[in-house]
């Protein structure tokens, strides 16, 4: 964990910026890398060879949702009134039916990987299948599918 120098929220390592206040957190040596459930890392040589822009495509929508290097991605139904606005707004009907969250995860990219985070939502986030750990960074690898409560999402490098 990574403790922020201006509020003192502590904080994924993964993480840039602070959870809490935005402020911008310390350089790491070395990012904390969680491993989906169930799967080996990836070799670095595959690594090597993989883009560096990644996209999010709705499964219930189509839409797809361009991810760059060096960003954190807010991922949920947002709240304008609260001032909740995720960078991937899921604000269609579907999503809420299907048990998303204001603000239900984050995906960010850290030592040429893009992770998803579940940020305690109330109907969980999922990778493939497995629930994922509050709190916790895991991998993202092409054709993984992602659900937020029972919404689908695909990920893949592009």
């Amino acid at each position: 964990m990574i403790k922020c120098m201006q509020c003192g929220n502590e904080n994924l390592d993964v993480a840039n910026y602070c959870d809490a206040c935005g402020a911008a957190l310390p350089a790491r040596a070395e990012a904390h890398r969680q491993e989906r459930p169930g799967a080996a890392g990836d070799a670095l040589s595959a690594r090597e060879r993989r883009p560096t822009r990644g996209v999010v495509r709705s499964l219930v929508t189509g839409i797809e949702y361009s991810l760059e290097p060096g960003k954190e991605y807010m991922i949920g139904r947002g709240d304008p009134a609260k001032g909740l606005r995720p960078e991937i707004c899921l604000d269609e009907p579907a999503a809420l039916q299907q048990g998303t969250s204001r603000l239900h995860a984050k995906i960010l990219y850290q030592a040429g990987d893009f992770y998803i985070v579940d940020l305690s939502s109330t109907n969980a986030t999922y990778l493939n299948g497995a629930k994922l750990t509050p709190q916790q960074a895991y991998s993202l690898r092409s054709g993984d599918t992602v659900e937020l409560g029972r919404y689908k999402l695909s990920f893949a490098w592009v």
